[in-house]
């Protein structure tokens, strides 16, 4: 068989196959509606590349605020004194608030707030006249207590806080009258006003008083702590943005050259700035931390006297310790400070760095 042949019959097989590959082919329906497998897998794939990436970023926060942290460590003089500054800063308005709170309860409460009415009674009225005239005072509706004090027990106070003893000796007689303690239900102006001109016609009654003039004070000096309460915590929370702000361009500065790197190799402004919002959060964390220790401190040193001044007034006012919400509030706003003066400090430092 020559060549020619061989090749003749090489090209009609091919031509065969060709015809039946086409013919199959043509005999196969389409099938348009893509296989649900497909679907899957790519959804799957999809939910398993967020998950990565949700991983790869918790990750890099876990590391750059540990890395944070440990630079922090590294210089533990200067740390220590930087944490101590936002301390003293926050604890100021700290033991403004809780010593304006107390006074806000003092001013609170029925002992000291309530507008007491003195019942000054005529010197010709026994004391079974007097505990008479009490009990009908006691069964009042307008009356919240009445309390009697005989000229004998003020007689007695009196030598006790004006240390008049030996004087008061060489009278004859008692020159004090009996005295009956009024706490009226209502302490407004009016209803006040109204009770004490109803007392004073009362048969054996000579005078009547209300002390209600140092509440008034009081409420006077509440308003104007919260004003200054105010304007200390604007200037201290500007103060302990400097802090941390001028630290925070130190820590830029010194890294100047490593930032370069970073910009030069792709890397953005979000991840550069990164380390230096940790920093800053680290140190208003261990600042507010302090500064919740300096208060419970302060207060607890105060504490005592406030409460045997109280009982010169004869209340069973005690005052609070620190408790959670202080300590919370100094922690929450520390961070908060901390991060915001490190990102106004190195993002005005870091646009000054061109790779």
């Amino acid at each position: 068989m020559s060549r020619t042949e061989k090749g003749l019959r090489a090209r009609a097989r091919q031509r065969k196959a060709a015809v039946t590959t086409w013919r199959k082919t043509s005999r196969e329906k389409p099938n348009p509606k893509p296989k649900p497998k497909v679907r899957q897998r790519k959804s799957h794939g999809q939910s398993i590349s967020a998950l990565d990436n949700w991983t790869s970023l918790i990750g890099l926060h876990r590391r750059v605020s540990r890395e944070a942290l440990s630079r922090i460590l590294s210089t533990p003089l200067a740390s220590l004194i930087t944490v101590l500054v936002l301390a003293v800063a926050m604890s100021l308005p700290a033991v403004l608030s809780m010593a304006l709170d107390n006074l806000r309860e003092v001013a609170g409460s029925n002992q000291m707030t309530s507008a007491r009415a003195s019942m000054y009674l005529k010197s010709n009225i026994s004391d079974a006249q007097a505990l008479q005239l009490r009990e009908s005072l006691a069964h009042d509706a307008a009356i919240e207590q009445a309390t009697y004090i005989s000229p004998a027990q003020g007689l007695t106070e009196f030598e006790k806080y004006s240390g008049l003893g030996e004087a008061l000796r060489q009278l004859d007689e008692n020159p004090l009258p009996g005295v009956i303690e009024i706490v009226p239900k209502d302490v407004s102006p009016l209803a006040v006003s109204n009770l004490r001109n109803r007392l004073s016609r009362m048969t054996g009654v000579d005078e009547v008083r209300v002390d209600s003039a140092w509440l008034k004070r009081l409420q006077s000096i509440l308003k104007l702590g919260n004003r200054i309460f105010t304007g200390v915590s604007v200037l201290i929370a500007l103060a302990v943005l400097l802090a941390v702000g001028n630290t925070i361009r130190l820590l830029v500065m010194n890294r100047t050259e490593e930032i370069r790197v970073i910009k030069l190799v792709g890397g953005s402004d979000g991840f550069v700035i990164l380390p230096f919002l940790y920093s800053g959060f680290w140190y208003g964390l261990l600042g507010g931390l302090s500064a919740a220790v300096i208060t419970a401190t302060l207060w607890s040193s105060v504490a005592g006297p406030a409460q045997e001044l109280a009982s010169l007034y004869q209340s069973s006012f005690r005052p609070g310790f620190p408790g959670l919400a202080i300590t919370f509030t100094l922690i929450v706003s520390g961070m908060i400070m901390g991060v915001g003066g490190a990102f106004l400090a190195s993002w005005r430092q870091l646009r000054r760095i061109d790779p």
